[in-house]
């Protein structure tokens, strides 16, 4: 295990741990990533730059950049997928898997412009590729400012006091130097996995980057105040200045998930 000099990031990306139950995760989760782009966005080289690239990592931060900023208007410009995929381009065959519940990890272009790019990812990343995930991703889009939603359970988190409420913190970069509106995530708390691995690549390669972490106490989405834990950002660089959903369209959004939703409490047992 390794650490990203603190104050600017507590990231550590794990170790490989030799026993069955690892070895079972990584068959089952996601292989090798491939960057796929649709035609229109790509360059010759087959990359594609923007002023800023927003990735949310679990249920809660892919469902806020869905609920302020994604709608039906946006475009699907690209797919991020296992190398073991048959389709040689999963974008020109139009992405079918949309649902809300399918394990995707989509890019989207929201206004007509490539100057902001969303990336929703809902796989299951094995610890083993997070660092080739965040090197494809990140060599294949490049972006000038990098913004990163994830989420902690408050269960893992060592806090001052009694957590009874969610609680949002931030890492960076050294080369982030617009304001964060919230605390640094303090040791002896870490963030690993992919969260982890984009913010060391963006550090290694001087590109600013901004983590948020939302602390919660629980991941369903049926609670639409757990995903407003990231409101804030809304009134924070970069996001201040983009255009969003409008009050009602957050609104009836957030009701869809609640009658359509699939999940259970995590806290839930029978």
């Amino acid at each position: 295990m390794w650490e990203v000099v603190y104050p600017t990031s507590r990231a550590v990306e794990l170790g490989v741990e030799d026993d069955e139950e690892e070895k079972c995760l990584f068959e089952e989760s996601f292989n090798t990533p491939v960057v796929r782009l649709s035609n229109e966005l790509q360059s010759e080289v087959k990359t594609v730059s923007c002023k800023l690239l927003v990735l949310a990592f679990d249920r809660i931060p892919t469902t806020f950049i869905e609920a302020h900023f994604i709608n039906n208007k946006s475009q699907i410009v690209g797919v991020v997928s296992s190398a073991n995929t048959k389709e040689e381009c999963p974008v020109s065959n139009s992405l079918r898997q949309t649902a809300r519940s399918d394990k995707t990890c989509f890019v989207h272009s929201t206004y007509g412009s490539n100057e902001v790019l969303f990336c929703q990812c809902k796989v299951d990343v094995s610890a083993e590729s997070c660092h080739n995930w965040a090197n494809e991703v990140l060599s294949c889009i490049k972006a000038e400012k990098v913004l990163i939603l994830s989420t902690l359970p408050s269960s893992v988190c060592s806090l001052d006091g009694d957590i009874d409420s969610d609680l949002i913190f931030a890492l960076k970069t050294d080369s982030w130097k617009r304001s964060i509106n919230c605390q640094f995530l303090s040791p002896p708390n870490i963030v690993s996995n992919l969260p982890a691995a984009v913010l060391t690549h963006c550090q290694i390669f001087n590109i600013p980057a901004v983590l948020y972490i939302g602390i919660t106490r629980t991941d369903s989405t049926q609670d639409s105040s757990v995903i407003e834990i990231f409101n804030l950002l809304l009134e924070t660089e970069p996001l201040k200045d983009l255009p969003k959903h409008s009050k009602t369209e957050t609104a009836q959004f957030l009701k869809s998930i609640k009658i359509a939703c699939p999940y259970l409490e995590s806290n839930m047992y029978i």
